[in-house]
């Protein structure tokens, strides 16, 4: 089964913002709106697009904190991975 044009339009509005592209969603929002979707239903597709979105953000705050905060002991720990063996960049 095919996606609607209304579902469709939702799943570009949230792509739209995924790609912080304003074009992009003002177009899709108006072609939305143009198609029958009401404002409830844009507003839930934005919700979730905004809470994936965010997602990534709160996580990387979070470890950021738990990184600042961690104690002088924990982070003269010998068996942390030296620079040349870091898992990331």
């Amino acid at each position: 089964m095919a996606l609607s044009e209304r579902e469709l339009e939702m799943v570009a509005v949230g792509a739209s913002i995924g790609a912080n592209c304003i074009p992009c969603l003002e177009w899709h929002g108006k072609k939305c709106f143009e198609i029958g979707v009401d404002t409830d239903e844009l507003q839930q597709a934005v919700e979730l697009a905004m809470k994936v979105k965010g997602m990534p953000h709160r996580k990387i705050e979070l470890t950021a904190t738990r990184l600042v905060n961690r104690s002088a002991d924990e982070s003269e720990k010998t068996d942390a991975p030296s620079e040349d063996e870091a898992p990331c960049c």
